[in-house]
């Protein structure tokens, strides 16, 4: 369980990883031909797969513990985990299978990926 205190914390980290990722928004390539000198990730029609270690140091230069808010960012259905219940999943990105965190797209996250 969550302390209400955790839950603040969390819920400030949502706060920052929305705004972080639309001013980032460039770094996510949306096709293949929208490749940039440095990728951090993936647009698609379903959401944003974030490369796994682009997600931690993120948020470890934030002062946010990364896997405690990747847990909270699946339980709250943020994130989707892969079939063993791992908050990353393996990914297509730039055509090499790495793990990225793949974030739903859903209302609270609704401006990170194009309609």
């Amino acid at each position: 369980l969550f302390s209400k205190e955790d839950v603040d914390v969390n819920q400030h980290a949502l706060e920052w990883l929305r705004g972080w990722l639309v001013q980032n928004s460039s770094k996510f390539e949306w096709l293949e031909s929208d490749a940039k000198s440095e990728i951090w990730g993936k647009k698609t029609r379903d959401g944003v797969m974030i490369i796994n270690h682009v997600f931690n140091n993120a948020c470890e230069i934030e002062g946010y513990n990364a896997r405690s808010i990747a847990r909270w960012l699946v339980r709250n259905g943020y994130v989707v985990p892969d079939s063993q219940g791992k908050s990353t999943k393996t990914c297509n990105i730039m055509g090499n299978r790495t793990r990225c965190y793949v974030f739903r797209d859903n209302d609270e996250l609704h401006n990170i990926t194009p309609k």
